[in-house]
């Protein structure tokens, strides 16, 4: 397992702009990416999820963003088939 530590920092809620400080939540050791990878579990990266809550609007949002770089290094969802093509063209 291997923890990252460089993040885009998100300290003021993205609806209101104010600062966030109420944390709902932590989630410890959370993968970064949900997918198939050609390399060793133990080279997986992980990190501590952040969860703040915004009283005023109850918006839940992350506060620690992880690079996009990593977040999408592969990809990881693709849907074939007629209930996938109805949720695409539903979803746009």
């Amino acid at each position: 397992m291997k923890k990252i530590d460089q993040f885009d920092t998100r300290d003021k809620s993205c609806l209101t702009n104010k600062t966030l400080t109420e944390k709902a939540i932590s989630i410890k050791n959370f993968p970064i990416f949900f997918g198939c990878v050609n390399h060793p579990y133990e080279d997986d990266l992980y990190t501590d999820m952040d969860f703040f809550i915004e009283r005023e609007t109850g918006l839940i949002q992350l506060n620690k963003l992880i690079p996009l770089n990593l977040l999408y290094q592969e990809q990881h969802a693709f849907g074939f088939g007629l209930s996938w093509e109805n949720h695409y063209n539903s979803f746009s």
